[in-house]
């Protein structure tokens, strides 16, 4: 019977971080987008690599 490793679990993040502000995209769109970069929410996709490398939220929690 294989055993079970916890601490491969703590390896992997699974975290969305979905807390940045937003603001609608306008013009008809239905995303909303990062306040900072501008970029919309199905680009970010949860992760925060996927914002600009200059947006003040990735700063910020990259520093964390």
């Amino acid at each position: 019977m294989p055993s079970t490793n916890s601490s491969k679990r703590t390896e992997m993040t699974d975290e969305y971080y979905d807390d940045y502000p937003k603001e609608p995209i306008g013009g008809g769109n239905p995303y909303y987008c990062c306040s900072y970069c501008k970029i919309s929410d199905p680009q970010i996709n949860g992760e925060i690599k996927n914002h600009a490398e200059w947006c003040e939220y990735r700063i910020k929690m990259e520093a964390l």
